[in-house]
């Protein structure tokens, strides 16, 4: 994860003007929600939380409390800020999904785009220890990464607010050389690992019904853009939802 700090640092408070504005964004929210369920009085570990998009959204929604972990310390000074700003309840802190520790007993623990970071299997598998130890028994782990199947060669993603420009092998997994379609483009490098790498890991660290759940754009989405707006993000959406349970 230590290679993309610098990105996100360099992001910052660029990081809501994407969120606020990309499609893909707004498909992703609904997916999410879709994948936690219901929230109300449930206690929340959002990693990878970045300026707290989700971290706030789950209280907006019901959780009794959310605790955001990025590894960007500038990422986190504006979450905090926007809390000042905007006092919800969210709590964020500087932290390292692949050294995580035990934080509490949550019962719901999230990492949008927090995988597609590990740089080898060893560190998807500690990513995946670190989500575990910090749920209770019967918890869930949602998370949602780059799609095992996505081809950026025939992708129209760019729409949808990202774009990966090359992919190139790199021991264990490939290397996904994207950026954010803001203007200018913000470069950013995910790793995208195969379906069986993500359940080996997941499995190792202790979890069960391990289920992939495909993005979707809500009603709302399609009646806004269109279905034919979504048929790329349908057939070869860059991003997919896992969820597991301790």
């Amino acid at each position: 994860m230590k290679p993309t700090e610098p990105a996100y640092d360099a992001i910052g408070d660029r990081y809501e003007e994407y969120a606020s504005a990309a499609t893909l964004k707004q498909a992703e929210r609904h997916s999410i929600l879709q994948m936690a369920g219901d929230l109300t009085g449930a206690r929340v570990l959002d990693l990878a939380c970045g300026t707290g998009f989700y971290t706030r959204l789950f209280l907006e929604k019901g959780a009794t409390s959310v605790l955001g972990v990025d590894l960007s310390e500038e990422m986190v000074r504006v979450a905090r800020r926007i809390e000042a700003d905007r006092p919800i309840g969210a709590s964020y802190r500087v932290g390292d999904g692949e050294h995580l520790g035990r934080l509490g007993a949550f019962d719901l623990v999230t990492a949008v785009w927090l995988l597609n970071y590990a740089e080898s299997c060893e560190q998807l598998r500690a990513m995946a220890r670190g989500a575990w130890e910090n749920l209770e028994s019967g918890g869930r782990f949602v998370a949602f990464t780059i799609n095992p199947a996505f081809d950026y060669r025939t992708s129209e993603s760019d729409k949808y607010g990202v774009r990966i420009v090359g992919e190139s092998p790199e021991d264990d997994h490939v290397v996904c050389h994207g950026e954010f379609t803001l203007d200018p483009p913000v470069a950013v490098d995910v790793r995208r690992f195969t379906t069986q790498q993500y359940e080996a890991a997941l499995t190792d660290a202790g979890f069960s019904g391990i289920e992939w759940r495909a993005a979707s754009p809500s009603s709302d989405d399609v009646a806004t853009h269109g279905a034919a707006y979504w048929a790329d993000f349908r057939e070869n959406c860059i991003g997919i939802g896992i969820v597991a349970t301790r």
